[in-house]
């Protein structure tokens, strides 16, 4: 049986208008500070964090499964920082992006707790709630803290006065992806990609 281990996770892959919007957002806030090639393209995570064990047929059943609800729209707007070192282009939160989200996070039985989070690697000042979920998930924002967000940005002096911009967009997703997670939630590989 075939099965993964590492930083991994499931992402919702982008229409290209939304992905040429975004990296075009990036390079204005802060050129080259996250570099959107290879397998790193524009995306929104549903969960990822260190997993150990976990089966390729469960990768795959989740992955049916989060397709089964397409096709997914998002209406992208709000522009701001979090925890002064991302800036986030937030997505509006609805009811079927919390239900794949939800079932994204039945990846989380596969977390392997102890050692440096990635959380702890970038220096994030969480609320308690995010820290909370940083030990049970590995990942601040999970269940009712997940927030749907196209990262932009990642600088470790931070964006504390980065304020908050506005850039409506209607995204469409095209597919989902399970990929390997690099430094800033970058993916540095897409392992099972399944497109609508």
């Amino acid at each position: 049986m075939t099965t993964y281990s590492g930083r991994l996770g499931l992402v919702l892959l982008l229409d290209e208008d939304t992905r040429r919007s975004a990296c075009a957002l990036a390079q204005k806030i802060q050129p080259n500070a996250i570099v959107f090639s290879g397998p790193h393209v524009p995306h929104t995570t549903l969960y990822h964090s260190r997993l150990a064990g976990v089966p390729a047929e469960t990768v795959q059943r989740l992955l049916g499964k989060i397709l089964a609800e397409f096709p997914v729209t998002a209406r992208l707007g709000k522009i701001t920082s979090y925890a002064d070192k991302f800036v986030f282009w937030h997505a509006e939160k609805d009811t079927c992006l919390q239900n794949l989200h939800t079932h994204a996070l039945e990846l989380s039985q596969f977390f392997t707790p102890g050692g440096v989070e990635q959380a702890d690697r970038e220096g994030l000042a969480l609320p308690a709630g995010e820290e909370e979920n940083v030990r049970r998930f590995g990942h601040p924002l999970v269940g009712d803290l997940w927030n749907p967000h196209i990262t932009l940005a990642y600088h470790a002096k931070g964006y504390a006065e980065f304020g908050e911009r506005v850039f409506p967009h209607a995204a469409r997703f095209i597919g989902v992806a399970f990929v390997e997670i690099g430094n800033y939630g970058t993916i540095t590989r897409q392992i099972f990609v399944s497109l609508h």
